[in-house]
Parts: structure tokens; C-alpha cells; sequence
């Protein structure tokens, strides 16, 4: 099938499970894809390079047990022989009339490290059919699409964009927990091409799975963009949030009345003050346009402070519970939380780590609590799933992740599992005050603080 020349066939190989979605990275976006192509009657190749998940995969092991249908899904794809796995991502390109591209891109020395998105598609170059359609949905900065991937698939056979293939570009746009169903129903899918028959072709794609709509952007770059712009907005109204919270809590204010109060007038969006900022996403995406500005000339210096605000609330947090330590005369504390957010089993760049680190600098011993993340350790501390494991003995209770699990203790239920009398700090502003001694709680940005 030449998706160039019959776009609009597309929609019926779909249906009748004709056409083949070949969908690279089996991460919680590459899952979250795959299984929206299965739901809409396509035929999926699930390709990744880890042969231990794809064994998983075929098991029907779990991967993201906190994302609803996915499973589901997988297991109805399976029955029905609409879905396969392989670790071999020259071979998904080999059958697929559509190759998405969803593998994670880093970090390193302050700029996006793309080496993972470029062996996908070099793996896709040397093996894609004349006329399918590939598409990356990996954020990534502006001329990513155009200057890195579109040389690499018209070297791979000599063939050329808009002639021989598709090229466009899609970010994904999900939140942890409900990926499915943003990518369904949720937000409307963002699209580009690199060219007037490649956008047509990614349009008409995304419009068989979006129920929101599908908008068309005027350039790769301008798609590139909107996505990265989307984490620098979030980064910098919680940098803001976590400056205010400061501020409130010299002058013995507190930040959640304050705020709550602000944002009843309908222009003020304040966002929560936390610990700092985690995830695949928000702490990525403005390093990202950070240094596409630097390149360009300008300095993005909005976003560079709040970057830095957020980096460093971890250590201000510390420096906040070495002071209730040495009111309460201990040097043991329950960190709740290792996930970057709440509900979640996903502690990618958590704010936690960052925070351990800091304690194990002042030699604080840490029980690191977490009823989703499963690790036995985190920066040489231990962590378990076992609440009164991690409260026996402790003194100091640090809530880091908002969990809704926490959000539901009392302070009698902690001291039932802790035996002993304790202090709790919230930094997610999470705990119900009502359920706490006033003395025995204390919130991020509140100036109250316990006798």
C-alpha cells in the first residue's frame, strides 16, 4: 500500500486488519500507541531491542500495571493474532506500512542525546517499504525530524522523502496513569510533514484514532516545538510555585491558603509547590530549549532560572528536615516515595533521589518507602513496600510522592506503625491537616512549624 498516493485507503486496511503498525520502544508511550492501534482494528508489531521485555511482553507479564486497557488490550491482541513482538526492529520494518517511533531520548552535557532515535531509524532505513509512512512521536528539539531523521532514511536506499516515503512528525502528549485515554480522547493529536503528502498521510492516520480532532501544524519544527513548550510552561509555573512557597514561609504564611485564595480569581493558574520535578518529560524539555535558544542566539533565561529553582529544591528540602531532626534529637527518617508522581510505578529523574543524595551527605539513615516502585535500594538506601518496615524506629516521616495511598493516613495510623510518637514533613502538600496534631505536621511552604 502507498500511503502517499492513497492516504484515504488507509482508514479500510485499518479496519479489516489489513495494514501493519509497526511501533518502536515498548516504554509506557510505545505501549500506550500500540495498543490505540489495536483498539482501532489495526494490526501492531510491537519492536524492541530488550529481548528480556519482549519475553515479558509475550508472557503477559505486566509492564505498566497503573495504566488502564493496556493490558487488556495486549491480551485481546494476542487471541485474536492482531499483535506480535519481536526484538528486531529491521524486521517490524520489513511488514509494516506504518513505522512509529517512540524510543527514549536523554540527556548529556546539556543537550538532547539522540542516539536511540537514530538506530531506530536506521534499523527502519534499511528495511522500509516504498510508500509507508514513518513517524517519530519522541520529543524531541526543533530539527530533529527534518536534519537528523530525513537524511538517515533517504541515505539508507536512496530514496526520497514525499517520492518514495513518508516522513512526519507527532508528539505524544499522555499523562501517567491515563495515557490511553488521552491519546484517544483527551487531547487532540498534533501532527506535521515533511511534506504536503506526508502530512496528509499522518492526518488522515491519527484522525482514525483521535476522537479530539487532529491539528495540523505549518512546519516539523513548529510540531517539534509545541510539545517541548508544553514541559518549559509546567516547569516554570512550579519553579514559580516553589519560589512563592519560600517566601511564604519566612513570613509565616502559608502557601496553600494564599494560593488557594489567588486562584479564585479566574487569571491565576498558581500550581502546586513539591519537592521538585521528576518524569521522563518536564525536566527534559526545557534543557532542550534551553540549548536550541543558545544555538539560535538567544538565551532563554526564564527557563533556565526555573530550571535551576527546581534542581535545587531538593537540597533546600534537605536543609528543612536536618532542622526538625535536630529539634526531635534523631538521625533516622521515613522518606513515602520514591515515584516521581503520584500513583504511579515510574521514578525516573525523581525528586526523592536527589533528596537521598543530600541525606546521605549529612549521614540522615533513610528507610525509603513505596507501595508501586520495586527496587530493593535507592542511592544505597533501602526501600520496601512495607509501611511499618519503613517507619519501625523512626522519629521523622518525609512524604515526597503524592500517592493517594498516603494522602489517606491519619496520624494515629502512623503512630500505630511507627510505636512511637513522630514528626511528619509534607513535602507534596498531600496529608489531610485535619487528621494530624497541629504540632506534628508540617507542609512545604507553611511558616508553621512544630514546638
Amino acid at each position: 500500500m502507498d500511503l502517499l498516493e492513497e492516504p484515504a485507503a488507509l482508514e479500510e486496511a485499518v479496519r479489516n486488519g489489513k495494514a501493519i503498525v509497526a511501533v518502536y520502544g515498548a516504554g509506557r508511550v510505545g505501549v500506550t500507541i500500540a495498543a490505540a492501534w489495536l483498539r482501532a482494528g489495526s494490526r501492531v508489531m510491537l519492536a524492541d531491542i530488550d529481548s528480556l521485555k519482549v519475553d515479558r511482553i509475550v508472557r503477559g507479564e505486566a509492564l505498566f500495571p497503573d495504566e488502564p486497557l493496556i493490558d487488556q488490550t495486549f491480551r485481546s491482541g494476542f487471541e485474536n493474532g492482531r499483535l506480535a513482538v519481536t526484538d528486531s526492529p529491521s524486521q517490524a520494518a520489513a511488514l509494516a506500512e506504518v513505522n512509529i517511533v517512540a524510543v527514549p531520548v536523554g540527556v548529556k552535557d546539556g543537550d538532547a542525546d539522540l542516539g536511540s532515535v537514530k538506530s531506530a531509524f536506521e534499523a527502519i532505513g534499511g528495511r522500509m517499504r516504498k510508500g509507508s509512512l514513518s513517524v517519530l512521536e519522541t520529543s524531541v528539539p526543533p530539527g530533529t525530524t527534518r536534519k537528523v531523521i530525513l537524511p538517515i532514511l533517504e541515505a539508507a536506499r536512496g530514496w526520497k522523502a514525499e517520492r518514495d516515503f513518508g516522513l512526519a512528525y507527532s508528539p505524544e502528549r499522555i499523562f501517567e496513569g491515563r495515557s490511553l485515554k488521552d491519546l484517544e480522547e483527551n487531547y487532540p493529536k498534533v501532527v506535521s510533514g515533511a511534506g504536503p503528502r506526508s502530512t496528509e498521510a499522518i492526518s488522515k492516520l491519527y484522525s482514525l484514532v483521535a476522537k479530539k480532532g487532529v491539528l495540523t501544524m505549518s512546519s516539523l519544527e513548529a510540531a517539534e516545538m509545541e510539545k517541548l513548550f508544553e514541559g518549559v510552561y509546567r516547569d516554570v509555573n512550579i519553579a514559580l510555585a516553589n519560589e512563592l512557597a519560600v517566601v511564604c514561609e519566612k513570613l509565616g504564611l502559608d502557601y496553600w491558603e494564599v494560593s488557594r485564595a489567588s486562584n479564585s480569581q479566574p487569571f491565576s493558574h498558581l500550581h502546586r509547590p513539591g519537592l521538585g520535578v521528576g518524569g521522563a518529560c518536564i525536566p527534559v524539555y526545557p534543557v532542550f530549549v534551553i540549548a536550541t535558544a543558545r544555538k539560535a542566539g538567544v538565551r532563554a533565561s526564564l527557563t533556565e532560572l526555573a530550571r535551576s529553582i527546581n534542581t535545587t529544591s531538593p537540597k533546600r528540602v534537605a536543609g528543612e528536615i536536618m532542622k526538625l531532626m535536630r529539634v526531635n534529637g534523631e538521625r533516622k527518617a521515613a522518606v513515602l516515595g520514591l515515584a516521581f508522581r503520584g500513583d504511579v510505578n515510574d521514578d525516573r529523574s525523581s525528586p526523592t533521589y536527589d533528596l537521598l543524595k543530600e541525606l546521605k551527605k549529612k549521614k540522615v539513615e533513610v528507610v525509603v518507602h513505596d507501595p508501586y516502585v520495586a527496587k530493593d535500594a535507592a542511592e544505597g538506601y533501602p526501600v520496601t513496600s512495607d509501611l511499618k518496615k519503613a517507619l519501625e524506629g523512626c522519629s521523622l516521616v518525609v512524604v515526597c510522592t503524592d500517592h493517594r495511598k498516603y494522602s489517606e493516613l491519619s496520624y494515629e495510623d502512623l503512630v500505630k506503625l511507627a510505636g512511637r510518637g513522630l514528626t511528619v514533613y509534607d513535602a507534596r502538600g498531600v496529608m489531610d491537616r485535619t487528621k494530624f496534631p497541629s504540632d506534628r505536621l508540617v507542609r512545604l511552604g507553611s511558616g508553621h512549624k512544630p514546638s
